[in-house]
């Protein structure tokens, strides 16, 4: 009876992954006798030398093809269950993948990588196609008991990718997307996704009605006017302001400082809109009101 459970549980299992390999589009008739790995407790001869090789003795749980002894565990259940790191090992060139998952999420990681699944690495999809599926390995290789603590999960995985240097991460910063490069097809297709989602966004968007209109106008036309002492401290933070030296024509010494072109205009016409004759005087080095040089000063206040 127990032999019979352990044989239905990985029928199950397979069954499983051939169904995610099927609805994928990625259908191989080899992928019906064996679609999946296994869940084992002793590590082939091939992974436990590279796991040696990187110092890992001590994996949480490993994944192999053709496992030495499996583990009678449901593969999907038991992934899930935990958060942490994990590697996907090349079992032919020693090349490793580093990744980490939050919980519910290690079982798509692993399909994701190696049965061709939905977010998947692009350089071990690439690998799995070229060195078949029976030559990787998926180790389970820490985890945290801060099961939903991102930047926990974040943190170890970075020590891995620090320590083991993966040739498969494209990002070598954990989290990041920094140094990944989307493919011309990935770009189009992302291209005609926001075309699609502006146009609803232009078909859904309501014009506004003539009652909305005239509130907005009403609230415009009470709003009280901006005090004298608001207008000094917006031409002081305003960035593109520039500091104004008036000089006597008939000597270099400074008559009066201004903060802002506006603040001069202010001063000389008593209109802070009348900026144009101080943009003329500056630009053409003519006097203003013809008793005044202005220069722009190098400094700001």
């Amino acid at each position: 009876m127990a032999l019979l459970n352990k044989n239905l549980s990985l029928i199950c299992i397979q069954i499983t992954d051939y169904n995610l390999v099927f609805s994928n589009g990625n259908f191989n008739e080899n992928n019906i006798v064996n679609a999946g790995l296994y869940l084992t407790s002793v590590a082939s001869p091939r992974l436990k030398s590279i796991l040696i090789k990187n110092n890992l003795p001590k994996p949480i749980f490993m994944l192999e093809f053709d496992p030495i002894d499996k583990i009678n565990l449901p593969v999907k259940k038991t992934l899930n269950s935990i958060a942490g790191t994990y590697i996907c090992i090349n079992l032919i060139n020693k090349k490793l993948y580093v990744g980490s998952a939050s919980i519910n999420c290690m079982y798509r990681r692993y399909t994701g990588h190696l049965l061709k699944g939905i977010g998947g690495s692009i350089n071990v999809n690439r690998a799995v196609i070229k060195y078949g599926l029976k030559n990787f390995a998926f180790v389970v290789i820490e985890t945290t008991k801060q099961v939903k603590d991102r930047k926990e999960i974040i943190r170890i995985e970075q020590k891995y990718i620090d320590l083991l240097k993966p040739e498969y991460n494209i990002a070598k910063i954990a989290g990041s997307r920094l140094n990944t490069k989307w493919t011309l097809d990935s770009r189009n297709k992302h291209s005609i996704r926001m075309k699609e989602h502006l146009d609803k966004i232009r078909l859904l968007k309501k014009p506004t009605s003539a009652e909305t209109r005239d509130l907005l106008r009403t609230i415009a036309l009470n709003r009280p006017p901006v005090t004298a002492v608001t207008r000094k401290k917006m031409s002081i933070n305003n960035n593109k302001s520039v500091k104004i030296i008036a000089y006597l024509a008939d000597s270099n010494i400074i008559f009066r400082e201004f903060i802002s072109i506006a603040d001069a205009a202010e001063y000389f016409f008593n209109d802070r809109n009348r900026r144009g004759p101080i943009k003329y005087a500056l630009t053409n080095n003519t006097k203003i009101l013809d008793k005044y040089y202005l220069r722009k000063s190098n400094t700001k206040e």
